[in-house]
């Protein structure tokens, strides 16, 4: 009997893959020959014909080696022991298909079953050695297909994979890879942060000066939903709408120019507990790593967002050199309020495009945008005066995080762009 503590399994398999009798390296061999005797008009007018031809065969050769690969992985032996618990042979095997980025691949396993009786729980060494996403995908299938996903819908993504790797998985398996991953993810997604942050490339420390932190929310349709007040705003989304939570933390030059950023994501939670965690962690290490960088906080007027930013530095004990506006909120809030109060769209734009300049290029200039939206206030009713209110309301609780033509001197990020 094979011992297999802890599900360690040392293959005892005797699969091999042998090249004279594979019918998919036969087809490939004739498959140069026939082509190359066609003339060249034949050629040209079937050539999409003959590269799915060529790719097809190759999926083919691709999915008759992994099974061969699978098989060699495969045990076999008349018991095993997992853990402390004894499993004999059975006689049938069992039979299922998985998915390789080769396509479909039909593969056969040994079973084992509780020793001491009928009926006991079964266990596949093999498929416990693969590690099968949703029992189903290889793990690079799984890569390649929760990729597919993450760009567009399952059936969308069903149609390409099959146009492009052979991947013919239904839309229904690709809608589940995703749940599945955060399946895992979720259960230890701390140590497998933890894993990609200690792998990933970063630039080195003499290169970094500034550190920028943002996080914004995205409203997602949710089956159920029900209606949810947006963070630090007052307006109520329609049934069917939650608040997903983004964070960012970017790296910048001396000169401004950024050089890499870490994107986080969650879907909705309350107070964005779990994603603040994430963000904070990533912050602790980023700026163990560069000690020396300036740290600001980057965001739209958000009260919650920037209650999770100030408490998350508070807690790492790192000073925000600058708390920032995103210029592009701060620009759409004086607009409208400069839109109502213009008697023509052309006159409009023309004080837009005046206090746009104004406002990123003078030091003064969130100063002097107060005073003239002030000004306008004064000499509007009705809808206009309660449009104008409303925005320049906005410009003054958040003047001291408008000082854009000070940012820039000091080549400070002042657009969330890789947030948005």
């Amino acid at each position: 009997m094979t011992s297999l503590p802890n599900c360690c399994l040392d293959s005892v398999a005797t699969a091999h893959f042998a090249l004279d009798s594979s019918k998919a390296v036969g087809a490939l061999s004739a498959f140069p020959a026939e082509k190359m005797n066609r003339s060249p008009e034949d050629i040209a007018a079937d050539l999409s014909g003959i590269e799915l031809e060529l790719k097809n065969l190759l999926n083919r050769l691709g999915t008759e080696m992994t099974a061969a690969l699978l098989a060699r992985l495969d045990l076999r032996a008349n018991g095993v022991i997992v853990g402390e618990k004894a499993y004999r042979r059975r006689r049938e095997d069992g039979a299922t298909e998985i998915m390789s980025t080769f396509g479909p691949t039909a593969i056969t396993y040994a079973l084992y079953e509780e020793r001491g009786g009928h009926g006991g729980k079964t266990i596949a060494p093999l498929l416990m050695r693969l590690g099968l996403v949703d029992d189903f995908w290889t793990p690079r299938a799984a890569e390649v297909g929760a990729l597919f996903v993450q760009a567009t819908t399952p059936a969308e993504s069903h149609r390409l994979l099959a146009a492009a790797s052979g991947m013919t998985a239904s839309p229904s398996s690709l809608d589940r890879l995703p749940k599945s991953i955060g399946e895992v993810v979720e259960k230890d997604h701390e140590d497998l942060e933890g894993s990609i942050r200690a792998a990933e490339t970063l630039p080195t420390p003499s290169c970094v000066a500034i550190i920028a932190v943002s996080l914004d929310g995205v409203m997602v349709p949710l089956k159920d939903a029900k209606p949810q007040s947006v963070s630090g705003g007052g307006s109520e989304h329609a049934q069917g709408y939650r608040e997903a939570g983004c964070g960012t933390i970017s790296l910048y030059d001396k000169k401004g120019d950024r050089l890499h950023t870490i994107r986080l994501a969650r879907m909705p939670e309350a107070r964005k507990v779990t994603l603040h965690a994430q963000l904070q962690a990533e912050l602790a290490a980023i700026r163990q790593r560069y000690p020396q960088a300036l740290v600001v906080a980057l965001a739209d007027g958000a009260e919650e967002n920037w209650r999770i930013l100030r408490e998350m530095s508070a807690k790492l004990g790192i000073e925000l050199v600058e708390e920032i506006i995103d210029f592009f909120h701060a620009m759409e809030h004086v607009s409208e309020a400069l839109r109502a109060y213009a008697p023509s769209e052309r006159i409009a734009k023309a004080n837009i495009d005046w206090w746009h300049d104004a406002l990123l290029e003078d030091p003064e200039g969130v100063n002097k945008v107060i005073r003239a939206l002030r000004y306008r206030l004064e000499h509007s009713h009705g809808e206009t005066r309660r449009i104008i209110k409303e925005h320049l309301t906005y410009v003054e609780n958040h003047r001291h995080q408008m000082r854009y033509a000070t940012y820039r001197a000091r080549h400070l990020p002042i657009g969330s762009g890789v947030q948005e």
